[in-house]
């Protein structure tokens, strides 16, 4: 090892001051680079990286919210108050509807009706009450007019 100094030292010596100083500022610059290619840099990327996933990660987490907001059933309903909203709807519509207190809001079953009269009794309740079914089934007859029964709640919008 010593050997080798040795002739590094005889090496470098035998450089004109000019070569010595080219030398140097090369070195330095090899050194300068190696730094900022080997330490800076990836550590500015991998802060840049960070803040892209937890951009990403409040994106993910909105959306998240939002579904189990929208999962979540709304609270049970007054029935009552529900039905003396959704009767007279029903009834202008020209719509026999059968009403019953249920768990979540009021239970309604519709034996027959016209597909424009059960549908826009449900858009009217939605536009004009702020009534929505939480639960819909809807079942086409061999005459061509619906069945419906659902449960009725006051939508979460309003």
């Amino acid at each position: 090892m010593r050997a080798r100094m040795e002739r590094m030292a005889a090496w470098w010596a035998g450089r004109s001051p000019r070569e010595r100083a080219l030398l140097s500022v090369m070195g330095g610059l090899i050194a300068v680079l190696a730094v900022w290619y080997g330490a800076v840099a990836p550590s500015l990327d991998w802060r840049a990286a960070a803040a892209e996933r937890r951009s990403q990660a409040e994106v993910r987490l909105a959306l998240f919210e939002a579904a189990a907001a929208r999962m979540t059933p709304p609270a049970a309903s007054d029935p009552a108050a529900l039905q003396a909203r959704a009767e007279p709807a029903a009834a202008a519509m020209g719509l026999q509807v059968g009403f019953a207190p249920g768990e979540r809001g009021l239970d309604f079953t519709v034996a027959s009706a016209a597909t424009p009269a059960l549908f826009g009794w449900i858009a009217a309740l939605r536009a004009t009450h702020g009534l929505e079914p939480l639960a819909l089934t809807v079942t086409e007859t061999a005459e061509g007019t619906l069945t419906a029964q659902g449960t009725l709640v006051q939508s979460s919008a309003r």
